[in-house]
């Protein structure tokens, strides 16, 4: 996700702050001190243990960079109009009442603020897969009625759309990087060669969209 990380940061204004909603360890923010430390990051989860692993992790930035919160996506505890982007990692697919959460980014959101949501894709090839072997590919719904898990769709983008009043584009990443296949293995370590490979074919993602892991949805704010 450096890559993601990357093209996001690319839209957040000097000294602008970022709201991770489901930031869990927030590893994918290590390199901030370093490439943009002007930004601050807010990391909230609803799982007090991932930012407990979240603080050894961005120790030194922590109070400077990096602020750890336990909260609610659905009830965030913050002013109106208080961050420049909102990023989400494999979260919101698991709160079944999405509208409520966008309305929840909406609010916190400044104008041309940026909001990136990236949610499993469903993808054609990995879904045919399952099926010829008999297992469910799971697409909306609770799981064994254990948690809940949705697909990013086409409604989910039309939500987006009517909320935000904005245009919604579409991105297609880990093409390569299956790990519920079991390969291929290192495609979610620092400096692989199979990430590095993955982030440069996400560049052509539409093109793999049948096979892709992770599907993200990117608006602003007008």
């Amino acid at each position: 996700m450096d890559t993601e990380v990357e093209q996001f940061l690319k839209g957040i204004p000097q000294n602008g702050w970022i709201l991770d909603i489901g930031g869990c360890w927030g590893w994918h923010w290590r390199n901030i001190l370093q490439t943009r430390p002007d930004i601050k990051v807010v990391i909230l989860d609803f799982i007090r243990q991932n930012l407990s692993h979240a603080k050894i992790i961005l120790e030194d930035g922590l109070d400077k960079n990096f602020y750890l919160v336990h909260g609610n996506a659905l009830s965030l505890d913050f002013d109106n109009d208080s961050f420049d982007g909102v990023w989400s990692v494999q979260t919101t697919q698991h709160i079944p009442d999405y509208r409520n959460v966008l309305v929840e980014v909406f609010r916190v959101l400044k104008t041309n603020g940026k909001f990136a949501d990236y949610n499993l894709n469903v993808a054609r090839l990995p879904q045919l897969i399952y099926h010829l072997f008999g297992k469910k590919y799971h697409l909306e719904g609770y799981i064994d009625g254990n948690f809940f898990l949705r697909r990013a769709n086409k409604n989910s983008r039309l939500l987006i759309s009517e909320i935000f009043g904005s245009n919604v584009k579409c991105r297609y990443t880990e093409i390569l990087f299956s790990p519920e296949l079991g390969v291929p293995l290192g495609g979610g370590k620092e400096h692989s060669v199979i990430g590095k490979l993955d982030s440069q074919i996400s560049r052509l993602g539409v093109l793999f969209n049948f096979i892709a892991r992770q599907k993200s949805f990117h608006t602003n704010k007008p």
